[in-house]
């Protein structure tokens, strides 16, 4: 770990009057320009430390999920999520930790906050409409895979997905033609 050098370090003086005179200049009040932006550049930095010290909980917490260590996982992008609360990554990762160890609610949750920080990801979208599915609520469902296919109209899983839940809410006509289309954009690919 890097040690920091003191800022105030200052040689001794030579002589009793300049002893004096440098203790008076020590007790005046600054007013120079570097002190008043002082405390604007150790929040700049704070800021600049606490995002590089959430990215490096993201990337362990990633580690751990591709691990399958998914307590470990979760508790790093918790911590990561404290030091970044507005990363649609951490968010979503998060939800894909609580999806592998089956908790919907909380996957959920995850997932919901990610569409906060990040509302044009297609992917982020389809992953919340998977979990509505586990969670029987098909009309939340449908709505996230329709956000997903208005960002990316090539996902055929999205439009798949889309007739599943279109079906478990009656609605034969609409989803028939979802699975259309995901027939026809598997075609095109």
């Amino acid at each position: 770990m890097d040690q920091k050098k003191p800022t105030n370090v200052s040689k001794p003086p030579q002589s009793e009057e300049e002893s004096s005179t440098e203790a008076t200049n020590q007790l005046r009040p600054t007013r120079s320009r570097k002190a008043v932006a002082r405390p604007q550049r150790n929040l700049q930095k704070a800021h600049f430390d606490s995002y590089h010290l959430a990215q490096d909980y993201l990337q362990r917490a990633v580690g751990h999920l591709n691990a399958k260590r998914y307590s470990e996982a979760i508790s790093d992008f918790k911590i990561a999520l404290q030091h970044n609360r507005e990363s649609a990554e951490a968010h979503f990762y998060l939800g894909l930790a609580y999806f592998m160890i089956s908790d919907y609610q909380q996957a959920k949750s995850a997932y919901q906050e990610a569409v906060v920080c990040e509302p044009g990801d297609a992917t982020i979208h389809e992953n919340l409409g998977i979990v509505y599915q586990l969670l029987n609520q098909h009309s939340e469902a449908a709505q996230a895979f329709t956000h997903a296919i208005a960002l990316d109209p090539n996902q055929a899983e999205s439009y798949s997905r889309l007739g599943s839940s279109l079906l478990q809410l009656g609605k034969r006509d609409e989803a028939k033609a979802a699975y259309c289309q995901a027939f026809l954009v598997k075609l095109q690919k």
